[in-house]
């Protein structure tokens, strides 16, 4: 009888280790999908926050310092489209191009809620700010950066490396991925 509970006991012990095993490997694994995905929503948000910018520059020849600055843009400015007719390299067709104006909502956020640009996924935060001038062969060029302000990813917090898109130091306005 004795031999018996300390069997069940043995067994239950076995069990209760293997799971906290289990949770060992496993937690770490599903947190790494966790910051995976997370930091692709945040990604995919810059990308269009990048895109703005440079519509933006398009039309004013400077980049936006404001969300709301460039929100008003996106909803009430315009973008020359280029159509082109024929091919330029056929002698036997007629090529003609024809620039029309159209609203730039409609022709970069018509699938996307502008208002929600300026938020960072998954959280209340808003994506930070920035835009300068950098000297660059004598010419002044704008520069603009968009920074999560709250990194989820523990290692970008200790490495002080936020994902980011433009780099006020530098006319680059690739993202940090």
């Amino acid at each position: 009888m004795q031999k018996n509970l300390i069997n069940i006991g043995l067994t239950i012990v076995v069990f209760v280790m293997a799971f906290l095993l289990y949770k060992t490997i496993a937690d770490p694994i599903a947190h790494q999908k966790e910051i995976n995905r997370r930091e692709q929503a945040i990604i995919e948000r810059l990308e269009k926050v990048r895109e703005a910018q440079l519509a933006f520059k398009d039309i004013t020849g400077k980049f936006a310092n404001s969300w709301d600055t460039l929100i008003n843009v996106m909803r009430n400015g315009e973008v020359n489209v280029e159509i082109q007719y024929g091919d330029a390299d056929d002698s036997t067709t007629v090529f003609r191009k024809e620039i029309i104006k159209k609203p730039i909502y409609q022709e970069l956020f018509s699938d996307y809620p502008l208002d929600s640009i300026f938020f960072v996924p998954f959280t209340n935060d808003t994506f930070d700010i920035a835009t300068g001038e950098v000297e660059k062969n004598g010419v002044l060029l704008p520069t603009f950066q968009i920074t999560d302000p709250a990194p989820y990813n523990e290692r970008r917090v200790e490495n002080n490396n936020a994902l980011r898109v433009g780099n006020l130091f530098e006319a680059d306005y690739n993202g940090n991925w």
